[in-house]
């Protein structure tokens, strides 16, 4: 968007203050004429909702090349992303959530968000098993705030935590990236 503003800023100041003749451009301070090049035609702008797709495919292609990273340095120190599979993953969330997290949960904040978002509830396991990250979210359509007849996707992260002893390896940006391509890819 800007660099269109400055294009038509340059353009009308080059109609205004240089005249072109058939062989070249004249300077309106000396009177000199200059041979140069013809000037390119203007770029064709593309629709808007098409430099929206483009953008869009940009930025999953970037998220999915990303992921694709952080899963492959997750693999290199043991650690696999799942998501949640069951009551049996719910007590290791609820252990590493109170360990790691200042804040306490009852099991009834627990099952609000997973029993009725599970796909939005990603985690993160080691060699043996045992969860060491895990992201807790929910999705909701809510009214745009612009358009109020439009509803938008709303997302939320709930709980985000990992294990004090294998921190620094990214699994946190991982986590978020899974729920990422889940929300809004």
């Amino acid at each position: 968007m800007e660099d269109d503003g400055l294009e038509m800023v340059l353009s009308s100041l080059a109609s205004s203050s240089i005249n072109s003749a058939e062989d070249g451009v004249q300077c309106p301070a000396t009177k000199e004429t200059s041979p140069v090049a013809a000037p390119s035609p203007p770029a064709t702008r593309l629709p808007e909702h098409e430099r929206q797709q483009r953008v869009e495919e940009e930025r999953r292609q970037k998220v999915l090349s990303l992921k694709t990273s952080l899963v492959a340095l997750g693999a290199e120190h043991g650690v696999r992303y799942i998501t949640y599979g069951g009551e049996h993953h719910l007590h290791e969330i609820m252990d590493l959530i109170t360990r790691d997290l200042s804040e306490p949960y009852s099991i009834y904040t627990y099952r609000y968000f997973i029993y009725q978002w599970p796909k939005l509830c990603h985690l993160a396991v080691n060699e043996e098993g045992k969860v060491v990250g895990a992201i807790v979210c929910k999705m909701e359509n809510a009214k745009n705030s612009t358009f109020r007849l439009e509803t938008v996707k709303r997302g939320y992260i709930a709980m985000l935590a990992v294990d004090k002893t294998i921190r620094r390896v990214k699994i946190g940006g991982c986590l978020f990236v899974h729920t990422d391509t889940d929300l809004f890819l």
